[in-house]
């Protein structure tokens, strides 16, 4: 278990490699310096499950919305994800909501076993993930 954390990224490095990979076009030293600014607030958290980074703003009422920076394979992911899942729920929260342009990302959610439901605009899909 500790050989598992020491070679762990951190989280910058994640983020780092999500944006190169995924955003190339995005000031990643921008993204970084607001996500700083944001988990200062009250309502945002990071959560890490593996190299995987979840953003989430708490709503109030038992709703979050959150976002996520993975750099892990996709089993690793799914892992993670359940990882995730599993943590909001024990947290107490009843809903949680992401939108994404990648499928895959719904996919994983139900590979993880993670009841959703999900709505598309042609733009993004939006997930609702009920936790109770």
């Amino acid at each position: 278990m500790a050989e598992q954390a020491q070679n762990r990224k951190s989280a910058e490095d994640i983020i780092r490699e999500y944006f190169k990979t995924r955003q190339p076009n995005v000031n990643v030293d921008v993204v970084l310096q607001v996500i700083s600014d944001l988990v200062k607030r009250p309502d945002f958290r990071l959560f890490r499950a593996g190299d995987t980074m979840f953003l989430i703003r708490n709503y109030g009422n038992g709703k979050i919305e959150f976002h996520m920076a993975n750099v892990e394979p996709p089993v690793k992911l799914i892992k993670n994800a359940k990882e995730f899942y599993e943590a909001m729920k024990k947290a107490g929260f009843k809903e949680a909501v992401t939108k994404t342009d990648n499928y895959d990302m719904i996919r994983i959610a139900e590979m993880a076993g993670i009841p959703n439901q999900v709505s598309n605009n042609g733009r993004y899909y939006t997930m609702k993930v009920r936790l109770a």
